[in-house]
């Protein structure tokens, strides 16, 4: 392919700063000039193609100082504040207790990048961009930065640069290329327990309530994928650095275990020792309870049913029988007396729900054994034989015989339809319809 205005502009639009050379040039074959409408590359030999590397439309060469974030636009439309390299948004309280203003984090968090000092700015820590932006599945900080507008980009001048090459933060091949850095405090903001080590929803997010309400469960790990160490200060950070082979990462190649059935998995160890075992434990029951309350909160919503067009909800939700019975003013109700006026002159219904006395009282009404057989409760205390509740201790049968007997006036409270429903036989006339 010949150097085309389009192949050189491509060029120019990539990211310049820590990334390797060869994301660089698979990003600059793949771009296309943004001035185009189709994208499709110029005739070979075409007048109006300009031979040579140059910029082309809306490009810019190899190594020009890059500008830094654009403006960034508050919920009211406003031009976002800017307080040391920090778009002035999404203050949390809760949050705040977590970091402090310089990024360093609080309660033994740690981060799972790098994180250093720049000279000329004091004791405030940053981050090289593309390391976050590997960490948290960005292939580089171009997208990045776009994907979260919120974080401020930092361009480094050349001073900053030479200081952290001499601090062995940068080699020293990156001396002449554009080194973005983004303030630790922000990308904490940003993402919370995935940019913490072994960082655990809720309890390591910066913005709390909004994790709760995307539903999050509190304790559960942001990141399973990641491997933490016991020992977090032996976590490995380098991972994410370019030259420490971080961007093999992003390479599409063959995989040579793809048709090895014996590849071994590897799995999280769990670290539960001698002393902690029962802490953990315990840990992971609570969790579990929450994920069993998570998803029985999700079915009280419904399920939609695509073939029946209906919401579909759980049968524990659902009334099982209903009942109809006249009250006068004097009678012993929950509800306030009504003037005397109003029954006389209108129909008043009041509803009251009620619920099982008990746990696993079963089906109501006497046509339970046959209306509940799905739930294995059939006949519930009622239905056990008379000869197994004698070799009951004496204890243990006077609680069974109490707890049946609260079973029994349930079911009997409720009757059939002709009863609690005040259904009359139908009056069948002498033409054979009824009346």
């Amino acid at each position: 392919m010949p150097d085309t205005e389009i192949a050189d502009l491509a060029a120019g639009e990539g990211e310049e700063e820590e990334d390797v050379d060869e994301e660089e040039d698979a990003r600059a074959s793949q771009a296309v000039d943004d001035d185009s409408e189709s994208g499709t590359a110029a005739k070979r030999g075409s007048k109006n193609v300009r031979k040579g590397r140059g910029t082309g439309r809306g490009g810019r060469k190899r190594g020009r100082v890059d500008t830094g974030s654009a403006v960034v636009l508050d919920k009211d439309g406003q031009a976002a504040e800017v307080i040391d390299d920090e778009v002035q948004v999404d203050d949390d309280a809760e949050g705040n207790t977590k970091v402090d203003e310089l990024g360093r984090l609080q309660g033994g968090r740690e981060y799972r990048v790098r994180t250093f000092t720049v000279g000329d700015k004091g004791p405030r820590l940053y981050m090289l961009s593309t390391e976050p932006a590997r960490c948290c599945g960005f292939r580089d900080s171009y997208l990045f930065f776009a994907k979260h507008p919120k974080l401020y980009k930092v361009v480094l001048g050349e001073e900053q640069k030479k200081d952290l090459i001499e601090r062995a933060i940068l080699p020293n091949s990156y001396r002449g290329r554009n080194i973005a850095v983004v303030t630790a405090r922000s990308v904490f903001k940003e993402f919370g327990a995935r940019i913490i080590v072994g960082g655990r929803r809720i309890i390591d997010d910066y913005k709390v309530a909004e994790a709760r309400e995307a539903g999050f469960v509190e304790g559960e790990l942001a990141d399973p994928e990641d491997i933490v160490p016991a020992d977090k200060n032996k976590y490995n950070r380098n991972r994410y650095v370019a030259w420490h082979g971080a961007s093999d990462v992003y390479r599409t190649s063959m995989n040579v275990n793809a048709h090895n059935k014996q590849t071994a998995t590897v799995k999280r160890k769990s670290h539960v020792t001698r002393e902690n075992w029962q802490l953990e434990h315990a840990k992971e029951a609570s969790r579990f309870n929450s994920r069993l309350t998570t998803m029985r909160r999700a079915n009280q919503n419904g399920i939609y049913d695509v073939n029946t067009n209906l919401m579909f909800y759980p049968q524990t939700m659902q009334p099982t029988h209903a009942k109809w019975e006249r009250v006068t003013n004097s009678s012993n109700s929950t509800f306030p007396p009504l003037p005397e006026k109003i029954p006389q002159n209108f129909f008043v219904a009041d509803m009251q729900c009620l619920g099982a006395p008990q746990a696993g009282a079963g089906y109501p009404g006497p046509d339970g054994h046959i209306r509940d057989v799905a739930s294995g409760n059939v006949g519930g205390l009622c239905g056990i034989a008379d000869e197994i509740i004698a070799e009951l201790p004496p204890s243990c049968r006077k609680a069974f015989l109490k707890a049946k007997k609260v079973e029994q006036g349930w079911k009997n409270y409720w009757s059939t339809e002709t009863t609690d429903a005040h259904r009359q036989d139908l009056i069948i006339g002498l033409n054979g319809y009824p009346l």
